[in-house]
């Protein structure tokens, strides 16, 4: 990865003026360079213009704001599939070669993607609440929403199946489903919802909080960021296949 001086200045949605940081990064690594290009502290001060270069070394064409978005999605979708678990909804596993700094760098990278109008709508509503945006929006319906897409389509069925009509001849099949996020109360119709709330605050908020823990200091920049995501959050994502325009 590699970064030149900076240059011109741009102005961003939000009415902020940034100076260009020219960067490039390398296809064949590509999660790895744009991960150490968010681990500098002032990155977000930046409007950054992406250079990629292919398998061959040679620079990819440039399609304008496109690139970002490019980078974000590749860089995502890798992450989610090697740094998180949960299959429609996802959270961030803590692993032994991602210590603070690079959590970090990944909060910042959240950030950004907002800012390009490329947010990865693959992290857990429940889990982006409580870290980007504002614990106060969580509720026990978002919360219980969140936990069946984060849960294997096969067991969201069960559990569906459940909160519809609890049927006592299921009831080992739903036990299965729950047993295996160290739930052993027995379920029943009325606690049904509360043993799903509990569960899915423990997966979605609670175990990978350390994570995003550790995000940025907010400064005036990403104050307006995390106010209009805030705001944007209460309404309805635009959801466009894994990733959302907002």
């Amino acid at each position: 990865m590699q970064q030149t001086p900076d240059q011109q200045t741009n102005s961003s949605s939000f009415g902020e003026v940034f100076v260009t940081k020219p960067v490039t990064v390398h296809r064949l690594n590509l999660k790895r360079d744009v991960l150490e290009v968010f681990t500098n502290e002032k990155i977000l001060d930046y409007e950054i213009k992406f250079t990629v270069l292919d398998h061959r070394g040679e620079r990819e064409i440039d399609i304008g704001s496109g690139v970002a978005r490019d980078i974000i999605s590749a860089y995502f979708e890798e992450f989610s599939l090697s740094d998180m678990t949960g299959f429609s909804e996802r959270v961030p596993v803590i692993r032994h070669d991602m210590l603070n700094e690079k959590w970090k760098a990944v909060a910042r990278l959240l950030l950004y993607s907002y800012r390009v109008d490329c947010f990865p709508t693959v992290f857990a509503r429940a889990f982006i609440a409580s870290t980007i945006v504002d614990e106060t929006l969580l509720t026990k319906e978002m919360i219980i929403s969140s936990f069946l897409l984060f849960l294997p389509p096969a067991d969201n069925d069960i559990v569906k199946e459940m909160l519809y009509e609890f049927d006592e001849s299921k009831l080992d099949a739903l036990m299965d489903v729950l047993s295996g996020y160290n739930c052993f109360r027995p379920p029943k119709e009325d606690n049904l919802k509360t043993i799903l709330y509990e569960l899915g605050h423990h997966e979605l908020v609670q175990k990978p909080r350390y994570s995003m823990e550790l995000r940025p200091n907010t400064d005036n920049l990403i104050t307006l960021l995390v106010n209009d995501l805030h705001k944007k959050f209460n309404e309805n994502f635009i959801v466009q296949d894994n990733f959302c325009y907002v």
